[in-house]
C-alpha cells in the first residue's frame, strides 16, 4: 500500500458503534466495570502509588 497523508485504514465515521453506547457495548462489555466512578476512584489509588513508583498492576484499566 502506498503512504500518504491520510490513515484510511479505520474509517470511525462509518462504524455505526462510533456515536451509539448501546451498540458499543455489545463489543467492549468491560466498558460497565471501568467506566463508573467507583473504578474511577480506584485510579486515584494507582496514581499515589505510581509516584512512589510501585504502580498497581491490578488497576490495569487506568493507564493511559
Amino acid at each position: 500500500m502506498r503512504g500518504g497523508e491520510y490513515d484510511i485504514g479505520y474509517l470511525s465515521e462509518l462504524d455505526p458503534m462510533w456515536m451509539d453506547d448501546n451498540l458499543a457495548l455489545f463489543t467492549n462489555p468491560e466498558a460497565l466495570l471501568f467506566g463508573n466512578s467507583i473504578a474511577q476512584l480506584a485510579c486515584a489509588a494507582d496514581a499515589i502509588a505510581s509516584e512512589a513508583r510501585l504502580p498497581l498492576d491490578a488497576l490495569f484499566w487506568c493507564a493511559s
